[in-house]
């Protein structure tokens, strides 16, 4: 396993699955790909994971963070992370 990963993830624990969308399909003409991944991974754990599962070389990494979605049942709030 790789020192360099957070949280001793391997790489399949990282990339959990792809997203698939009318935009990310769109993307895919282009050869951007996306992929719901761990919430703890850095862009660095990230790019090394997608190179060593699918043998290619990474250009570029965007990353981010969905805002917790507030949710309300009889006076009691709660947050909802989407994942």
């Amino acid at each position: 396993m790789n020192n360099n990963l957070k949280h001793n993830f391997s790489h399949q624990q990282i990339i959990k699955y792809p997203i698939i969308t009318d935009k990310a399909t769109r993307l895919l003409e282009n050869n951007q790909y996306t992929f719901i991944v761990d919430r703890y991974s850095t862009k660095s754990t990230i790019k090394s994971a997608i190179e060593h599962l699918f043998d290619v070389e990474v250009i570029k990494i965007n990353t981010c963070h969905l805002p917790k979605k507030k949710k309300k049942s009889r006076q009691i709030y709660w947050f909802k992370t989407k994942l």
